[in-house]
C-alpha cells in the first residue's frame, strides 16, 4: 500500500487586550509520503514574518503525537506546547525534534528566511 498525504492551511487568531490588538497568523503546506513529512510554515505574529521549513521522519511524528493529553481545547494546548506568542518557543520545539533524530538521519533541515515588507 502507498501512503502519500497533502494538507495546506491557514489559522488566524485575533485577539484585544488592554485596547491593543493582536494578531497570529500561520500558514503552512506539508505533504508526507509514508516515510518523511516536509513541512513549510509561514508565521505572521503582528507584522513580524518568519518563514520554517523542516522534514519529520516517522519517529519525529511519533514523538509530537504522543504528547500527553491534556483536558482544554487544541488552540490552547498547541500555543501552550509550541507557541506561547513567541516565535522562539516554536523554533525551540523544531530544534528539539531535530536534534533528537539528528543521528537516525541526516536527511532533517530546517531554515529560516525573514520575508520583505513591500
Amino acid at each position: 500500500m502507498t501512503t502519500y498525504v497533502k494538507n495546506d492551511g491557514i489559522l488566524q487568531v485575533y485577539t484585544k487586550k488592554n485596547n491593543k490588538k493582536n494578531m497570529n497568523q500561520i500558514k503552512w503546506n506539508g505533504e508526507y509520503d509514508g516515510n518523511i513529512a516536509s513541512l513549510n510554515l509561514d508565521i505572521n505574529n503582528n507584522g513580524k514574518r518568519e518563514n520554517i521549513h523542516m522534514n519529520l521522519d516517522n519517529d519525529d511524528l511519533l514523538n509530537i503525537l504522543n504528547r500527553d493529553v491534556v483536558n482544554q481545547p487544541l488552540d490552547q494546548r498547541l500555543t501552550q506546547d509550541f507557541l506561547l506568542g513567541k516565535r522562539d518557543k516554536l523554533t525551540k520545539s523544531m530544534r528539539s525534534l531535530r536534534v533528537k533524530s539528528k543521528s537516525k538521519s541526516k536527511s532533517k533541515t530546517k531554515t529560516k528566511k525573514k520575508e520583505r515588507k513591500y
